[in-house]
């Protein structure tokens, strides 16, 4: 979820899919977040939704928790997000933008290098539903050789929240951006 990199432990915010695009030579990492919505049980919710889309859009405010970014901050460079209204499908993606520091980032991110396969790996998880053009699947870990590149789906399969609505965050983003 995005606004953990934010200092919202609890987010309400997720996506349909997730791009993470990786380059260990220059350590950046793009991730795009297609899709957000949230579920919520009652009308009121939403304003809890509201406030986090407002911490998003404005990422140098303070978040409620009094902190500006995650406490894991020094683990990377730089951040830089931007929300993009996908006004032709009526959709809200994020892109989040980050240069890490060393390989023990990408550790917190379950991938480790592999001296024998002279790769990066990753567990694959079945219910992420993970996708990639550029790495592998050997058993169940993902090899990445140069780039690592993969999207997440986790979302593809509907979770059984009772009484849940999904919530598209298009409209209200468009109520409330900068």
């Amino acid at each position: 979820m995005i606004a953990t990199f934010f200092g919202i432990d609890n987010s309400n915010i997720y996506s349909e899919a997730v791009q993470v695009e990786i380059d260990p030579e220059s350590k950046t990492i793009l991730v795009y977040q297609k899709a957000l919505f949230t579920f919520i049980k009652e009308n009121d919710e939403i304003l809890l939704v509201l406030q986090e889309l407002e911490v998003l859009g404005n990422p140098n405010r303070q978040t409620p928790s009094g902190e500006i970014w995650s406490n894991e901050q020094d683990m990377y460079e730089w951040v830089g997000l931007d929300l993009i209204s996908n006004k032709d499908e009526e959709k809200l993606d994020a892109k989040l933008q980050l240069k890490y520091k060393d390989d023990e980032f990408l550790l917190g991110m379950g991938i480790s290098y592999s001296e024998k396969d002279e790769a990066y790996t990753m567990v694959n998880f079945e219910s992420d539903n993970i996708q990639s053009s550029e790495g592998k699947l050997k058993g169940n870990y993902w090899i990445f050789k140069e780039k690592i590149i993969f999207t997440i789906e986790p979302f593809e399969i509907e979770p059984n929240i009772q009484g849940a609505k999904k919530i598209n965050l298009f409209p209200f983003w468009e109520k409330v951006k900068p």
